[in-house]
C-alpha cells in the first residue's frame, strides 16, 4: 500500500538514475521499474479486482509519464517499459499526437535512438494483437505526413529506422501508405501567391516522390510489394476511379527521375537495381525507368552519385547477368534448377499452404501454384526465352547509351569518364574472350558468364575498322565492337584528362582479340586477317608517333599510351612485327623476334632526335622533342617480361 501511495516520489528516483553514467546502475534502475510494475499490477489487481480498477496503478504511472515533456530522453525509455503491460489503442487516445512527436524527435541526431527505441516497442506491441487494421489506420496517417515534410533527414530516419519493423510487424501499411502517398496534398493553407503557391506545390510532390522511393526500397526489401503489384494497384486505381484526384504511382516514379537532389536520384537508382534474389527479372516498366534515368543522369555533376552509380550498376550487371543464365538453363532443360534441400522443403511448405488455402476458397491448384510463380512447362520456357531476350536487348541498349551517349567528340569529363565505367561493367559481366589484364577493374572474374554474345564487346574486325567511317557508325542498328574500339583509341588520343585516357587505355588493354591463329578458319582467312590487323595496327602507330613528337605534355602521353597498348597487345600478344619510318634494325641474325624489332625502332628514333639535338638544340626542343619518345620507352620496358625465353635469346642484342 505505501508503494503505490508513494509512486510518484518512487518514479522521481527512478528517472533521476535512469541515464546513471554507470552501466551497472542504470541495469539495476530497470530492473527496480521493472519489479515495480510487477508489484504495483498485482496490488493494484488485489485491492481491485474489477476490470475498471485493475489496471489503475499502471495508468496513473502511465498519466505520470506522459505529462513530461518530449525533450526528455527517460520519457521514451519509460514508454517503451510500459509498452508490453497497457493497451495500444488506450495510449494513442491519450496522447493522440504520440507518433507525430516521435517522428518530430527523429530529426534530432541526439534524440533519434531513443526515439526509434519507443517507435520499435510500440510496432512489437502491435505485432502482437490479432486485429491488424485498427493499428494501420492508426499508423499510416501520421507515417505519410512525416514521410512528405520538406526535411531529408528526417525520411532517412523514417526510412531507416522505422519502416522496416513498421512492414515487418503490420504488413498491410505497406499498400495503405502507397495508396495515401498518391492522394496527400500536404497543407491546406497554401499561399496566396501563384509563384510562392507553384513552389510549395512543387517542392511537396519532390517529397512524394522521394517519400515513395524509401517506402517501396523498404517493402521490397521484404518481398511485400513487387513492380507488377504496383502497376496493377495504379490499374485499379483508375478503374475506381480514384486517379481523377491523385498520381499514379508509376507516374510517380517516372518524374523521381527528373528529382533535382542528387541522392534521391541515387535512391531511385538502387531500387531499380537491388533485389533480394539475383534471378528475379527485371521487369519492362524498371528498364524503361532504368535507361531514363542513366540517360539523364550521364552528365551527373556529383561526384558522390557518380560513386554510389557505379556500386548500383554493379550490381545490376550481377542481376542481369545471373538472370540470363537462369532463363537459358530453363529454357534448355525444361525446368527451373534444383535448388538446395532447406530451400526444397522451405518451398513445399509454402506451396502445400497455397493449394490448401486455394482449395478452401473454392479455387483450383495450378490457379494457386501460378500465384506463386510456378507455370507449366510449356510455358516455363516462352517465359525463360522471353527473359533472355530482354536481357540481351537491354544489354545492348546500354552499350549504345555508353559509347553513343556519352563519348562522343566534345562530351564533358563526368559523361566521358561515366561512359567509361559503364563500359568497364559491361567488359566485366558481358564480355566475350580473355579478360585478363593488370590494373584494369574489368579485369576481375565475372560471377557468371552469360549464355548469349554481345557483339559489341566481342573482338573488333579489322577490315571493317578500316573501311568504316565514325560517320556511319550511328546508322547501324547496334554498336559494334570496331565502332567501340576506334571511340576508345580516339579518347585515348583526344581527351586531355589523365583520368580518362587512363580507363581508356585500362578497356584497349583488356579488350578481346581475334587470335592469329584460329584453328576454326582456312589459312587464307587467317593470313587476310592477320593483314588487316597489321595495317590497322600500323597506321594507329603512325598517328601514335606523330603525337610522341608534340611539344604538348597530354599529347606526347596520349602517344605514349598508344604505343604501350600496340607493344601489349599486337606485338607481345598478338606477334606482329610493325614497321617504324627509320627503322635500322643494329641487332643481327635473319629471325628477330618482333618486340626486340619494336623496341629497336623506338631506339632509333631517340637516337635521330639526339643527333638532331646535337646540331641544334634549339630546333631539336621545337621540331624534335624527347619527352614523349622516352616516356614511350619507359612504358614499353614495363611491358616486356626480361625473364622470358625469347627474351633470354637475344640477351646481348637486348643489352
Amino acid at each position: 500500500r505505501v508503494l503505490l501511495l508513494q509512486r510518484e516520489r518512487i518514479m522521481g528516483y527512478l528517472w533521476s538514475y535512469w541515464d546513471d553514467p554507470l552501466d551497472a546502475v542504470q541495469a539495476k534502475v530497470k530492473a527496480i521499474f521493472d519489479a515495480f510494475l510487477d508489484i504495483g499490477s498485482a496490488m493494484s489487481d488485489a485491492l481491485g479486482p474489477t476490470g475498471g480498477e485493475r489496471n489503475a496503478f499502471l495508468d496513473d504511472v502511465l498519466d505520470l509519464v506522459l505529462i513530461m515533456d518530449w525533450s526528455r530522453k527517460v520519457k521514451y525509455s519509460l514508454l517503451a517499459a510500459l509498452c508490453p503491460r497497457i493497451s495500444l489503442l488506450g495510449l494513442f487516445r491519450r496522447q493522440p499526437d504520440l507518433l507525430t512527436s516521435c517522428f518530430d524527435t527523429l530529426a534530432h541526431v541526439t534524440m533519434a535512438s531513443r526515439a526509434a527505441t519507443l517507435l520499435t516497442a510500440l510496432l512489437a506491441r502491435a505485432a502482437s494483437d490479432d486485429a491488424e487494421a485498427p493499428h494501420v489506420a492508426l499508423w499510416v496517417p501520421p507515417v505519410v505526413a512525416a514521410l512528405c515534410r520538406d526535411d531529408d533527414s528526417s525520411r532517412r530516419m523514417l526510412a531507416q529506422h522505422v519502416l522496416p519493423a513498421l512492414f515487418a510487424s503490420l504488413p498491410r501499411a505497406a499498400a495503405a501508405i502507397l495508396l495515401a502517398l498518391t492522394a496527400h496534398r500536404g497543407a491546406e493553407d497554401l499561399p496566396p501567391s501563384h509563384a510562392a503557391r507553384a513552389r510549395q506545390l512543387q517542392t511537396l510532390d519532390a517529397c512524394r516522390q522521394h517519400a515513395l522511393i524509401v517506402v517501396l526500397k523498404a517493402a521490397r526489401a521484404q518481398d511485400l510489394i513487387t513492380i507488377e503489384q504496383l502497376v496493377h494497384m495504379d490499374s485499379e486505381q483508375q478503374t475506381a476511379g480514384g486517379g481523377g484526384g491523385g498520381s499514379m504511382l508509376v507516374d510517380m516514379l517516372g518524374r523521381a527521375v527528373y528529382h533535382p537532389d542528387w541522392t534521391v536520384r541515387a535512391d531511385m537508382l538502387g531500387l531499380l537495381c537491388e533485389s533480394r534474389k539475383l534471378s528475379a527479372p527485371l521487369h519492362e516498366v524498371e528498364y524503361q525507368l532504368l535507361f531514363q534515368l542513366l540517360r539523364v543522369s550521364a552528365n551527373a555533376p556529383s561526384a558522390d552519385f557518380r560513386q554510389q552509380q557505379f556500386g548500383a550498376l554493379t550490381v545490376l550487371a550481377t542481376r542481369l547477368a545471373t538472370v540470363a543464365t537462369h532463363a537459358e538453363r530453363v529454357a534448355t532443360t525444361g525446368h527451373a534448377p534444383v535448388p538446395s534441400q532447406k530451400v526444397r522443403h522451405r518451398e513445399r511448405a509454402r506451396r502445400e499452404a497455397a493449394v490448401a488455402r486455394a482449395v478452401a476458397d473454392g479455387r483450383s491448384e495450378e490457379d494457386a501454384l501460378r500465384g506463386l510463380g510456378v507455370l507449366p512447362p510449356h510455358e516455363a520456357v516462352a517465359q525463360a526465352a522471353a527473359t533472355l531476350a530482354r536481357v540481351e536487348r537491354a544489354v545492348g541498349q546500354w552499350l549504345d547509351l555508353a559509347v553513343r551517349g556519352c563519348l562522343y567528340p566534345g562530351a564533358g569529363f563526368a559523361k566521358v569518364a561515366m561512359g567509361l565505367r559503364w563500359l568497364d561493367i559491361l567488359l566485366t559481366h558481358f564480355g566475350g574472350g580473355s579478360k585478363g589484364s593488370t590494373g584494369s577493374a574489368a579485369a576481375s572474374a565475372s560471377p557468371s558468364t552469360p549464355p548469349f554474345r554481345v557483339a559489341g564487346l566481342g573482338p573488333p574486325d579489322f577490315e571493317r575498322l578500316l573501311s568504316s567511317s565514325a560517320k556511319d557508325a550511328p546508322q547501324r542498328q547496334g554498336v559494334a565492337a570496331e565502332e567501340v574500339v576506334s571511340v576508345l583509341t580516339q579518347v585515348l588520343i583526344d581527351d586531355p584528362f589523365d583520368m580518362n585516357r587512363a580507363s581508356a587505355f585500362a578497356l584497349l588493354t583488356a579488350w578481346p582479340l581475334t587470335p592469329l591463329e584460329n584453328s576454326d578458319a582456312p589459312a587464307s582467312a587467317n593470313s587476310e586477317s592477320t593483314s588487316f590487323q597489321k595495317r590497322w595496327a600500323n597506321g594507329l602507330l603512325q598517328s601514335a608517333l606523330r603525337l610522341v613528337g608534340s611539344t604538348r605534355a597530354g599529347e606526347s602521353e596520349s602517344g605514349a599510351l598508344i604505343i604501350r597498348w600496340l607493344f601489349r597487345k599486337f606485338v607481345v600478344l598478338q606477334g606482329l612485327s610493325l614497321a617504324f619510318p627509320t627503322h635500322h634494325l643494329s641487332v643481327t641474325g635473319q629471325h628477330v623476334s618482333p618486340d626486340l624489332a619494336f623496341a629497336e625502332g623506338l631506339l632509333a628514333l631517340i637516337r635521330q632526335a639526339r643527333a638532331a639535338a646535337e646540331r641544334n638544340l634549339l630546333d631539336a626542343a621545337q621540331r624534335h622533342p624527347l619527352h614523349g619518345l622516352l616516356t614511350a620507352t619507359q612504358y614499353v620496358a614495363e611491358e616486356i617480361d626480361f625473364a622470358s625465353p625469347g627474351v633470354q635469346q637475344h640477351a646481348a642484342a637486348w643489352r
